[in-house]
């Protein structure tokens, strides 16, 4: 799918908008390429997005990341492993059952090894940018590479660019109150913008950026560049909390949205005589479409209704749970019961 065809808002902020389902996974499930820009990056955003890094992965796309040098202890372990010896951080990986065949249960499961997975096969690039002063110092101790810059492109080079406050951080998307504004190559009046934000990775990228020096991680890890930051502890909390999301009383549920090609999938179903089998894309919204299906059926009938979804792994069985949990379906569910 491209770019044209999603819903694409000009802004979002955290507390008004899912950053993770509504923007980072829809994105990344459609992408080519990403590129990124940020104070912060934590492997944990790779488990929040692992839906989305499935679509990329399956688009055969990369990511390119510039981040500060300060990483959590575990990402930097990794990082220092990936360069000096890939091969054996791929099978590590494999011993810990992650070889690209199930992306989003994999790498929600261990986003540290997910991590590992990217860079040995070459599906992330990193560098790491560090301030220096006039004589060209480094000055990482005192100031931090703090710009949030990042482009999507699609499988036909339409681009959509993003700046805001946001890091690549589990905090960054969930916790934190931040927010971002988005432009589009094809939307009239936006390509200024979206060609400033390109201009900014490039000169990062490219290592051309006054004020700045940009390291390879093979050069940052030799020059022992990388250190461990302080307050990582929180991305693993509010990772925690984002898959296991218990159900809270007196929670305001959100009404369901469908996209219209969503919608379309439930018409043609019930047209069917509810019997379809749905065939869609990575990240374009399986799930909320059967819930759609669902909604129907709860809305058309006064006696209790018995829906069993079965799934083949369980972390996608808590995704179902914790979906239908944060959704008001216009009737009452009266339990949602996990079997193995």
């Amino acid at each position: 799918m491209e770019y044209t065809d999603l819903n694409i808002r000009s802004a979002y902020e955290t507390g008004e908008d899912d950053l993770i389902m509504d923007f980072f996974v829809p994105m990344l499930s459609n992408a080519k390429r990403y590129d990124r820009i940020a104070g912060f990056f934590s492997s944990t955003s790779l488990a929040l997005s692992a839906r989305g890094i499935a679509g990329l992965i399956a688009n055969n796309g990369t990511m390119r990341i510039v981040a500060s040098p300060r990483l959590s202890k575990e990402d930097v372990d990794m990082v220092a492993h990936s360069v000096k010896d890939p091969d054996s951080v791929i099978t590590d990986c494999l011993l810990k059952g992650i070889d690209g065949s199930n992306i989003q249960d994999q790498f929600m499961r261990d986003h540290v090894a997910a991590l590992g997975w990217m860079l040995a096969n070459g599906r992330l690039e990193m560098q790491i940018a560090v301030v220096t002063d006039s004589s060209g110092r480094i000055t990482s101790d005192q100031y931090l590479v703090h710009q949030k810059v990042g482009i999507f492109y699609d499988i036909d080079m339409n681009a959509v660019s993003f700046s805001g406050s946001n890091n690549e951080t589990a905090s960054g998307w969930l916790g934190n109150i931040e927010e971002f504004k988005t432009f589009k190559s094809w939307e009239p009046g936006q390509q200024a913008y979206l060609d400033s934000d390109r201009k900014k990775f490039d000169a990062f990228w490219n290592h051309t950026r006054k004020g700045v020096q940009v390291k390879c991680l093979p050069d940052a890890v030799a020059e022992q560049l990388i250190e461990i930051g302080k307050d990582f502890d929180i991305e693993h909390i509010a990772t925690a909390k984002y898959f296991e999301r218990p159900k809270q009383e007196g929670k305001v549920l959100k009404p369901l949205k469908l996209y219209y090609y969503q919608e379309d999938a439930v018409q043609k179903w019930l047209s069917n005589g509810k019997s379809l089998l749905l065939e869609m894309a990575t990240g374009t919204g399986k799930t909320k479409t059967a819930i759609g299906c669902i909604r129907h059926v709860l809305k058309e009938n006064d006696r209790k209704i018995l829906t069993v979804i079965a799934c083949p792994q369980s972390t996608l069985t808590m995704q179902w749970k914790s979906d239908i949990e944060g959704l008001d379906l216009g009737s009452t569910i009266d339990a949602i019961q996990i079997c193995d």
